[in-house]
């Protein structure tokens, strides 16, 4: 799994695929999957309807998108608890793996919304 580097944080554990996609595993076992994209601000209220259109399909998925507008750009942000725990004292290889294979997986809804491929 590569990742970019793991961070301690409140209640947890980071650890950073990219620099707008990590994964939170807090203490009480919760594993929380965050990836966010870079769009244009002039795509954000398309975009905002194709998440209404889609939020039955994201929602049985768990997961929750929105959009974040700042002060550097535009983004399109989705958040997924996963089905599973995962323990920071005994952390292995299989549970790893499941983390990425939710990553990616999770990434390929992406073009849902966007309406466009992945690259």
């Amino acid at each position: 799994m590569p990742t970019r580097g793991f961070e301690s944080i409140e209640r947890g554990i980071r650890i950073r695929f990219m620099d707008n996609s990590y994964v939170d595993i807090m203490d009480s076992g919760v594993t929380l999957l965050y990836i966010a994209r870079r769009i244009g601000c002039e795509r954000v209220l398309e975009l905002r309807d194709r998440i209404k259109e889609y939020l039955t399909r994201l929602s049985s998925l768990n997961v929750i998108a929105g959009i974040e507008v700042l002060s550097e750009g535009c983004y399109l942000a989705l958040l997924r608890k996963l089905d599973f725990k995962i323990s920071m004292e005994d952390p292995n290889e299989q549970d790893l793996s499941k983390i990425w294979v939710e990553y990616v997986r999770t990434l390929k809804l992406l073009p849902l919304i966007t309406g466009t491929r992945m690259s």
